[in-house]
């Protein structure tokens, strides 16, 4: 792995397990990162293409993680951990 690389996290298809979506910073929480597949990506607020299965990819990036950020709350707390 050259020093470069090292910064750099993959995200990978999530239909083909195999293309590469989009690299992340090393410091960033996946569990951040939201992916929807196709018919699902309605709230996606990105896209990419996956070079491999040619299929649109819809992703959302969250300010907080979402399994610490409440679901179904008019308001959004965030958790101090």
């Amino acid at each position: 792995m050259s020093s470069q690389n090292k910064h750099i996290k993959t995200l990978s298809c999530p239909l083909c397990g195999t293309g590469r979506l989009l690299d992340v910073a090393a410091h960033v929480d996946m569990q951040r990162i939201v992916t929807y597949i196709p018919p699902h990506d309605k709230n996606a607020e990105l896209f990419a293409k996956c070079p491999r299965c040619r299929k649109q990819i819809g992703y959302t990036v969250f300010a907080v993680p979402q399994y610490i950020r409440p679901i179904g709350l008019r308001t959004n707390p965030v958790t101090k951990l």
